[in-house]
């Protein structure tokens, strides 16, 4: 499954009619961390996608270790990059899309350790 980008004005996107389906993992130096989970019925594995806003007038650099737990399964990726002042992005693009297990293995838990703004 190919997850589209998107960069847009934070500020503009404040609200929007898709809002509700981002859920929070977490917020730190004006910037937030926020995931939408695909669970496909069919052929489809289960994915995550992150969406990174920051609402700073500087840009800012992030780095974290997101962790996906299954039902015997640990996977864990590294993530580093760059969003600029009063914006966002998101998608497989940016490198924040992961279907980490086979199928048949859901996802039960997401999470981040290690997370530095800068």
């Amino acid at each position: 499954m190919a997850v589209a980008v998107a960069a847009g004005n934070a500020a503009a996107q404040v609200t929007s009619s898709t809002d509700w389906a981002w859920k929070p993992i977490v917020s730190q130096k004006g910037v937030s961390i926020e995931y939408l989970f695909y669970s496909e019925k069919g052929p489809k594995d289960e994915g995550v996608v992150l969406k990174i806003i920051n609402t700073g007038a500087q840009a800012a650099n992030y780095d974290f270790v997101i962790i996906f737990k299954g039902q015997d399964s640990v996977a864990e990726r590294r993530v580093s990059g760059r969003v600029g002042p009063k914006r966002f992005i998101t998608g497989e693009s940016e490198g924040l899309y992961w279907t980490p297990f086979e199928r048949g293995i859901s996802i039960g838990e997401i999470g981040i350790r290690g997370l530095k703004i800068k």
